[in-house]
């Protein structure tokens, strides 16, 4: 049987202040680990891969993130809407001009929210830079 599949019976424990606890559970967090994975990795291994971005960077974007996926799924909705209007019509029907002028609204408010989207991206990005 291989030495990790053993059953682990030995317990490591030393003392460390409030600081100290505070900076170990910080990186291990941010390295998403528990403190004893984070400290079992760095005393057996010697480093630790840090993440690019810190988690209270991501904590504070996953929101934003969240809000702009329920953006994007109106706006595929509406396209979606849009897209069954335009097959009920068939290839040789004729659109009423009001049908037309919803349509066209449909779009332009999805390209609008679109670039806004794509902007507001931009920003979170440069955020995490």
């Amino acid at each position: 049987m291989s030495e990790e599949k053993k059953k682990k019976s030995k317990i490591i424990s030393f003392r460390v202040n409030e600081n100290e606890y505070d900076v170990i559970a910080g990186i291990a967090k941010s390295a998403n680990m528990n403190i004893s994975e984070y400290l079992k990795v760095r005393a057996l291994e010697g480093k630790v891969q840090q993440p690019k971005v810190a988690s209270e960077d991501l904590r504070a974007i996953v929101p934003e993130l969240t809000r702009l996926t329920g953006q994007i799924g109106r706006i595929g909705n509406n396209v979606n809407q849009s897209a069954k209007a335009i097959k009920k019509v068939g290839p040789y029907g004729f659109f009423s001009s009001s049908d037309y002028l919803k349509l066209t609204e449909v779009f332009e408010k999805s390209t609008a929210e679109i670039a806004a989207i794509r902007e507001e991206v931009k920003r979170l990005w440069h955020t995490l830079k």
